[in-house]
């Protein structure tokens, strides 16, 4: 059915990735193990303060990879405008401003830093007290549905279905299918499947016992920003994945010449 929808497909993943191995592969894959044996090891103020904490070097590094995935992403937008594909150049118009949301929000827009204070009426309908919109009253159930809709769209399209690709042989040209840009490739599956595992793991967790603080179940309770970091590292992935392919093309063209 595949072949009807995407007739006369044509791009098997490349013999080389696009990008290093250390970034795609090892780096998320590190975190994923290093993760629970940190919770076992460290004691729990040490561990929260370096993956729980509001301005800790997970929570930061999240922030700089989504100001960074937002970069890249205005950077294809006019790559993708100047070739005639406005529609890519749009979807990659609104991630790039969605990730610059995101990553201003990370980070309560510099309040952490700066140490400005909440205006008074948004600290009070705010349930941490800080500049920042994700963490309104109002905006606590819609949060998690969004959560659910990213960490699934990631989880599939990064993740699932670029598996599934590789193993049923699908191919597309990048002459014939907006598909070769608009899809995540490879070097994404390892940061998509992380993500949607913890994020199952925490709702399987919250489901078995919400207030437990040890084993398992208190180790997935507390994976909230080694969740948004692998979000974060999958958009960084995806539109720097998307920033070399298009150096590519054009290196291709270059040297085929007129």
């Amino acid at each position: 059915m595949m072949g009807q929808i995407l007739p006369n497909a044509s791009i098997s993943p490349p013999a080389r990735h696009e990008l290093p191995a250390w970034l795609w592969f090892w780096l998320p894959v590190a975190f994923f193990i290093i993760l629970p044996a940190a919770w076992m090891l460290l004691p729990p103020d040490v561990y929260n303060l370096i993956f729980a904490n509001e301005i800790g070097p997970v929570e930061t590094t999240t922030a700089l990879l989504l100001l960074a995935a937002s970069i890249l992403a205005f950077r294809t937008t006019g790559a993708f405008w100047r070739m005639g594909k406005r529609g890519l150049a749009l979807l990659l118009a609104l991630f790039a401003l969605a990730a610059f949301w995101l990553a201003g929000e990370e980070l309560s827009w510099g309040q952490h830093f700066l140490g400005f204070q909440t205006p008074e009426e948004l600290r009070a309908r705010n349930l941490q007290g800080e500049f920042n919109l994700h963490n309104l009253e109002s905006f606590k159930e819609p949060k998690k549905i969004l959560k659910w809709i990213v960490v699934l769209g990631i989880g599939i399209g990064g993740g699932l279905l670029p598996l599934i690709a590789r193993w049923k042989g699908w191919k597309w040209q990048p002459r014939k299918h907006d598909l070769f840009w608009l899809l995540p490739t490879g070097v994404c599956i390892p940061a998509s499947l992380a993500a949607l595992v913890l994020h199952l793991g925490y709702k399987l967790a919250r489901w078995i016992d919400r207030s437990a603080e040890e084993g398992i179940a208190g180790f997935f309770l507390n994976v909230h920003e080694a969740t948004e970091f692998y979000i974060a590292l999958f958009a960084f992935l995806y539109t720097l994945s998307l920033v070399v392919r298009l150096k590519r093309r054009d290196e291709s063209a270059e040297s085929v010449g007129p």
